[in-house]
């Protein structure tokens, strides 16, 4: 395979960035300098959010004169996506935490803006629709568009009342206005819909029958073509095939510990496939355009890959991924007929890059720098590794040495843990700015793939059911000590970090194996299982389908509440050793704030060392500016004050 070479082309016209002789801690924390990156249809224009640190632009390139314009400042907007209507118009998702008269405490409410770019004017779409609901989250979310980009269609709730129903809704990328297209039913969860409005299909899941079912439009009114009764769905329709007589349906495969790519026809609901799978790889996401017509998947793993349905493009993305070794390489956007393709690389050389690749030529060029301020220089560099677990299992891990470390060095280095969240999600490599940042410091960043992780195979993800604070927890801790074997690390210096199930983890860390760590960081963590449950079982019922995963993943709190407090490090706050750093967002809406105050009483009474930080308008990702930095100042100053290094 050739090695790709690179140049960089351009960077955004409006901002001007200092290289530092050595990344500070913002470099590292702060919002990355561009970002949600995506290619017009005729692969002509780049659009980006672009920032400085104190305000957020919208800015267009043209990518083949050179020319930038920053069009549009959208601090406020808190842009999530963006996606282009034809040539003239970009579409971004936004959203805002907010409450409104009548509904109980903040919600994130996101809706979709359209910016006309020569006249630099903003629109909220579908904004006045007949009924259209005043509180709901997923409102932005563009299904289909038409072919010259001037009709969207999009899901929404349409009524005022609790009858609101997810409804399919047209809209204009010049009006506020919306047109309700179809109603759903009070099951409603999906929509599928031709680029011409005409809609293909509708997809319900009836929590209290727990029947999930597929209805077609082909002959134009709704007919089931498929039903199945599951108390948590599995199959997941993701898209469709270019002729749009199928759907593209995303599922486990019989026999197999992999997940694989079905089709269902339309037509009748027959269900075909496989058509897609690999024995030895999981299906991390699937690639689909504006119209959700399905290009390829990536996969996951340490490292992603992919398979395209082309053939020709499939050959030519593994070239290119395996040149661009061993920085991870990502997909961020295509032109429509796939001559020009968005990469996002980072690690091995790459601080976290825009690339475009032409195809045609076959050249690579830098685009956009999104860490101006850390050079490849500056990358701190990862290994791969795998260990056994104490019952045999094989645990996949990353570990990230101090930049400019020698292999010869490589030992009694003081230790960051860095359980990853979810717990269904993995670490894979690539540049995670809180891994690099205690890297640059001296430490190494050790991140485990602990059962229960997502990415490694159905019965990988399985063996973590009901193994919180237990076997998930054991291969955290025979990860530390096989380090420690090793001897690249010193048993008296090691730390735990986590973020979300990572917070959890730490502070399980800290109750259950307290002579392993010297310090423990619990950022927006759960501390306290039995009332994490109550709570989404009081919001969802004891019948949803939400309450159902968690009692299969951790247990049920109405029969097994004894059990959950012994896997709860509030409950065990007298075993604490090292000293406990709380940090909470008092708007996050995924680990109520009181998890971690609950957390501070118990250790107070305990008499054990403990400060809690709560940071005032700040949701589960810390988003804002400053919240990271502010956030990791106080982490990497209690770390350092622990481990000396």
């Amino acid at each position: 395979m050739r090695k790709f070479l690179v140049a960089c082309v351009f960077a955004c016209g409006g901002f001007s960035f200092v290289a530092n002789a050595q990344p500070k801690l913002e470099d590292y924390a702060a919002p990355p300098a561009y970002r949600n990156a995506v290619l017009s249809d005729d692969g002509d224009q780049l659009a980006v959010i672009a920032s400085d640190g104190d305000k957020e632009v919208l800015c267009i390139y043209d990518l083949n004169s050179g020319q930038s314009d920053c069009v549009l400042e959208v601090t406020d907007l808190k842009p999530r996506n963006l996606i282009f209507a034809g040539d003239e118009h970009v579409v971004l998702v936004a959203s805002e935490m907010t409450s409104r008269r009548g509904y109980r405490g903040d919600f994130e409410y996101a809706s979709a803006f359209s910016v006309k770019l020569g006249r630099k004017r903003i629109t909220q779409l579908i904004n006045r629709t007949e009924d259209l609901h005043p509180a709901q989250e997923g409102l932005g979310r563009i299904l289909a568009m038409s072919d010259d980009g001037e009709e969207v269609y999009m899901p929404a709730y349409i009524g005022r009342t609790d009858t609101a129903r997810y409804s399919l809704v047209e809209g204009q990328v010049d009006s506020d206005r919306g047109k309700v297209l179809v109603r759903g039913l009070p099951y409603t969860r999906d929509w599928f819909v031709e680029p011409d409005g005409d809609v293909l299909a509708r997809i319900d899941y009836d929590n209290e029958s727990n029947i999930y079912s597929v209805h077609s439009y082909s002959d134009g009114s709704a007919t089931t073509i498929f039903e199945q009764e599951v108390a948590i769905p599995e199959l997941a329709p993701v898209g469709l095939t270019p002729d749009r007589s199928e759907l593209v349906i995303l599922s486990g495969v019989e026999g197999s510990d992999m997940n694989g790519l079905f089709l269902m026809r339309l037509s009748d609901g027959e269900v075909s496939g496989p058509f897609l799978h690999e024995v030895d790889k999981e299906i991390d996401s699937v690639l689909i355009d504006e119209n959700r017509v399905v290009h390829g998947v990536r996969y996951s793993g340490t490292s992603p890959s992919y398979a395209m349905l082309d053939p020709d493009l499939n050959s030519d993305l593994a070239d290119i991924v395996e040149g661009l070794k061993p920085s991870s390489v990502s997909i961020a956007s295509w032109s429509e007929d796939w001559s020009r393709i968005l990469l996002f690389v980072s690690a091995g050389e790459f601080s976290g890059q825009y690339l475009l690749y032409d195809r045609g030529s076959g050249g690579v060029s830098i685009l956009l720098d999104v860490r101006p301020n850390v050079s490849g220089t500056d990358v701190a560099q990862s290994s791969v590794i795998s260990y056994k677990a104490r019952d045999g299992l094989d645990i996949p891990a990353i570990v990230t040495w101090p930049p400019g470390l020698s292999s010869a060095d490589r030992k009694d280095l003081p230790m960051v843990v860095l359980p990853h969240g979810g717990p269904a999600s993995y670490d894979q490599v690539g540049f995670d700015w809180m891994a690099q940042y205690f890297a640059s410091q001296g430490y190494v960043v050790f991140q485990p793939n602990f059962r229960g992780s997502s990415g490694f195979g159905r019965s990988f993800q399985d063996a973590g059911k009901g193994e919180w604070g237990r076997a998930m927890q054991d291969d955290i801790s025979d990860g530390v000590s096989g380090l420690v074997r090793s001897g690249w690390v010193d048993e008296e210096r090691i730390c735990i970090v986590g973020w979300s199930y990572g917070g959890y983890a730490a502070l399980a860390g800290g109750a259950y194996t307290p002579d392993l760590y010297k310090c423990v960081v619990s950022i927006a963590g759960v501390s306290d299982l039995p009332v994490m449950l109550i709570d989404d079982l009081k919001s969802f019922g004891r019948d949803h389908w939400v309450y159902d995963y968690w009692t299969e993943s951790i247990g049920d709190v109405r029969e097994a509440r004894d059990q959950l407090e012994e896997v709860s490090p509030k409950y065990k706050a007298e075993a604490f050793q090292a000293p406990v750093l709380l940090i909470h967002g008092d708007q996050d809406q995924v680990v109520d704030a009181r998890q971690s105050r609950r957390m501070e009483d118990a250790l107070k009474d305990a008499g054990k060392s403990v400060d809690l930080i709560i940071l005032r308008g700040q949701d589960h990702s810390l988003s804002t500016r400053n919240s990271r930095v502010d956030a990791m100042k106080e982490i990497i100053s209690f770390v350092d004050k622990a481990l000396q290094p």
